[in-house]
Order: structure tokens, then C-alpha cells, then sequence
């Protein structure tokens, strides 16, 4: 599943720094990684919500996390929750919709992308 990756990172604050973890996932029907660095799996918790479980916990919840959403004709969001209640090393992901159709609703999406930086 994973993928070879080099960098040397990035300077912020003088310190190099790279990703600690990213995915790219499908979240419809059975949820899907289709390529990842530093993620071990991704589980199903409800509509519109799924959690990646990092290879190796960050250790800290102090970190950064981005995400999006490609190839849609409606409006998508994302919410990214290090879920320390289910879990430590989890990412929880929740991704809602929100159009005239639905407001707000929580709805599974393919083409979703995630990156996390950890100190």
C-alpha cells in the first residue's frame, strides 16, 4: 500500500520538517486506501465518517492535518479529528455535504485526500 517517498523536508522555524503521514482514500461503500505513506488502514464508523490508523502514532495531538475532496459536481467538506476517544493513532474523518439537496448531511465521497504534520 505504501509508496517510496524521499524528501528532505521543508524548513519551518529553522527545523526540516515533512509529512508524518498522507493518504489518498475512497470512502464509499467499503472505505479504500489507494495509495499512503505512514497509515495502516482505514475503518468504517458511520456515514460520511471513517478513521485511518497511523502506522506509527505521532504521539501528540498537537499537529496539523489537511484534507480535500476532487471530482465532485457538489459542495464537500472535510473534518479532520485526531481521535483520541476511539483511539490513539487514529485520524477521524467526517465529510458533509452541503447543497440545496443537503444541508450540512453527513455523506461517504470517493477522491478524498489527507496529509499530517506532527512536531
Amino acid at each position: 500500500m505504501a509508496t517510496n517517498f524521499t524528501s528532505t523536508g521543508v524548513a519551518i522555524g529553522g527545523d526540516r520538517v515533512t509529512a508524518h503521514a498522507w493518504a489518498h482514500f475512497d470512502s464509499t461503500g467499503t472505505p479504500a486506501i489507494q495509495d499512503d505513506f505512514g497509515f495502516a488502514s482505514i475503518a468504517d464508523v458511520a456515514a460520511g465518517r471513517c478513521t485511518l490508523t497511523y502506522d506509527t502514532d505521532p504521539g501528540t495531538y498537537n499537529l496539523a492535518a489537511a484534507s480535500s475532496q476532487g471530482a465532485s459536481s457538489v459542495n464537500l467538506n472535510n473534518c479532520l479529528n485526531e481521535d483520541n476517544n476511539g483511539g490513539t493513532g487514529l485520524l477521524e474523518v467526517l465529510s458533509t455535504r452541503w447543497d440545496d439537496a443537503a444541508d450540512n448531511t453527513l455523506e461517504d465521497v470517493g477522491k478524498q485526500r489527507v496529509i499530517v504534520f506532527a512536531p
